[in-house]
């Protein structure tokens, strides 16, 4: 009897655990979408950034977590496992290899170091090459390193159109209209001595001394200007408008700038806290988004007057305040709109982040065309 009643315990007991790990189940895999798109007419592409670490160095480069190309807004989800394809009329979600972006109906990705081309309708794959890193793309080219070497094709029939090798390591690279900008990181070496892996020998410690920030032109590869700057931490949040790379210096918490045209490096807004979370630029403007929090278990936002949604102007120096709205996670701009990127948990924020059931956008307008 004793054993009847045991099984009895052991079947309730494994009948309502199955059920809880399905409803967990289906609680962590039902995605969660909010977006009703406004007409955009600009018919440019626009790609955002990401920070990511391949090998045994970080980079950051413009990996398309949310892109835009004729209309077409684009974005990824949380797992970078879906992409959401939005258009004023429609909403259609594609599920894709991690980190894949789409553009003009097809999907660009490296699985193993193969970097592949599917046409989204046909299910078509195209190998473009073999020992790839990391790629860029826009409506006219796709540009991927090898190593320490960038190479470009035609996006429309993968044609050679040259490579780059760069003299040191590539921490950042992008592709806008007809150029290819690469910032390269230069090592220095301390008199600190500290010990291997296996405490075996002592080395120098080495750091990060300057920045190298590069243009070149991609119909053939050559460089047209370059400036080299002092720095004495590492850069994020890197953004490119008008030939001026702008990036974010979070030990300082300032906002800098390197002008090509002009060869200088200048501070172009100090904020008080280390509260800036993503750069974007247009064609003549920089966009950031600023919010100060702070956090027990749950993350809440803290009244600050650099809180908001920041339009800065590379040539004047003019800053705006474009909207109070702050928690957002990603931004891209457009001419026209910045659309903005919020995560969606199922907890509040900060209690369990992996726990995402989606995300929402908000498309908030900034005409530059006046």
């Amino acid at each position: 009897m004793k054993i009847k009643r045991y099984m009895k315990i052991f079947v309730i007991i494994g009948s309502v655990s199955c059920l809880i790990l399905l409803c967990l189940f289906i609680f962590v895999n039902i995605a969660y979408t909010s977006f009703d798109m406004k007409y955009d007419d600009d018919n440019s592409f626009y790609g955002s950034n990401d920070y990511y670490h391949y090998g045994n160095f970080d980079t950051t480069y413009n990996d398309n977590y949310l892109s835009f190309y004729d209309s077409v807004f684009y974005a990824r989800d949380f797992n970078g496992t879906k992409i959401t394809k939005f258009t004023p009329d429609s909403k259609t979600s594609f599920k894709v290899p991690k980190d894949a972006c789409i553009t003009d109906n097809r999907i660009f990705y490296i699985t193993d170091g193969d970097l592949f081309c599917e046409d989204i309708e046909t299910s078509e794959k195209q190998l473009i090459d073999s020992n790839c890193d990391l790629f860029v793309l826009n409506n006219k080219a796709i540009v991927y390193t090898k190593g320490n070497t960038i190479f470009a094709k035609h996006i429309s029939n993968f044609k050679n159109i040259g490579t780059i090798t760069a003299e040191n390591d590539i921490y950042y690279f992008n592709i806008s209209d007809n150029s290819i900008y690469v910032v390269e990181q230069i090592y220095g070496e301390s008199d600190i001595l500290l010990p291997d892996i296996d405490n075996e020998k002592l080395n120098a410690f080495s750091y990060i001394q300057e920045y190298t920030f590069l243009k070149y032109d991609i119909k053939n590869m050559r460089l047209v200007n370059s400036d080299t700057k002092k720095l004495d931490s590492t850069i994020s949040d890197i953004t490119i408008c008008n030939d001026v790379f702008v990036f974010y210096e979070p030990f300082e918490q300032i906002i800098y700038s390197v002008d090509l045209r002009e060869n200088a490096l200048s501070p172009s807004i100090q904020h008080q806290h280390d509260d800036i979370k993503d750069i974007t630029s247009n064609s003549q403007k920089v966009f950031f988004i600023s919010e100060k929090t702070e956090s027990e278990i749950i993350r809440k936002t803290v009244d600050c007057e650099t809180n908001g949604l920041w339009e800065l102007d590379v040539t004047s120096g003019e800053l705006r305040k474009v909207s109070e709205k702050c928690d957002f996670d990603y931004i891209l701009a457009t001419e026209n709109y910045v659309y903005c990127y919020r995560l969606k948990y199922y907890l509040p924020r900060g209690v369990a982040n992996s726990w995402v059931k989606g995300f929402e956008i908000e498309q908030i307008p900034v005409s530059v065309r006046d």
